[in-house]
């Protein structure tokens, strides 16, 4: 009489990968601090601390660049996110070493191609460097996605700095004698305006929303693997 086995060796294959699984998540979480990456990840990606990405942001948006080749100016983009994080409440964050600048898609395109307004950087992302072995969970296309996030979320604060600027000069245009047709116009552009940045900001809570739920899943997905 012959026994298949193949129920028990799959069984047995299965209970051997969980077993591996957990004791590798364990050994990263207390050997290599694989928890502080994803609450850094967190931090700087995803804005939780947003005191930094302020002070990044406006440099960004206050700065005059006098170069149009891709590294130099990547190379003053970095200056001023490292300025940014030595000015912020993540001064003392050792993790924050670990991010960096770089140029996404199409890298020897010349800069004056690229967009403006809301969209001048999205040649742009923020990377942050792992080793091995926490690169077997931060893989190249997962950090991927929190830059995606973190370029969506730049975007949502150009737009905020864009109608703050606009508010600021309708104001001092009502206050000053200009005609009332004048007037009715720039509170339409203001309606018109905070309407549009609703609307993103909606969007933006939603998505961060969203990638947090994805962020919980991506950990919990690691623990019952």
């Amino acid at each position: 009489m012959k026994y298949n086995f193949m129920p028990v060796v799959f069984f047995l294959n299965n209970a051997r990968y969980k077993y591996v699984s957990k004791l590798t998540i364990k050994l990263l979480e207390e050997g290599f601090d694989l928890q502080e990456h994803f609450l850094a990840l967190r931090r700087y990606h995803f804005m939780e601390l947003a005191d930094w990405a302020d002070l990044f942001i406006m440099s960004l948006w206050n700065h005059r660049w006098n170069v149009t080749e891709a590294d130099q100016r990547l190379s003053e983009i970095q200056g001023l996110l490292e300025l940014s994080l030595q000015r912020s409440s993540c001064e003392r964050d050792l993790k924050k070493d670990k991010l960096f600048v770089y140029m996404k898609g199409h890298a020897m395109a010349p800069l004056s191609t690229f967009s403006t307004g809301v969209h001048s950087f999205s040649f742009l992302g923020l990377g942050y460097r792992v080793d091995w072995p926490i690169s077997i969970i931060l893989t190249p296309g997962a950090l991927k996605i929190y830059a995606d996030i973190f370029s969506f979320l730049i975007q949502v604060k150009l737009a905020a700095f864009s109608l703050t600027d606009v508010w600021c000069s309708l104001k001092l245009l009502w206050r000053s004698k200009a005609p009332s047709k004048v007037k009715a116009l720039a509170w339409l552009v203001v309606h018109g305006k905070a309407h549009t940045l609703c609307c993103v900001l909606w969007l933006s809570s939603f998505c961060s929303f969203y990638y947090a739920i994805l962020g919980i899943l991506e950990l919990h997905g690691c623990y019952l693997a």
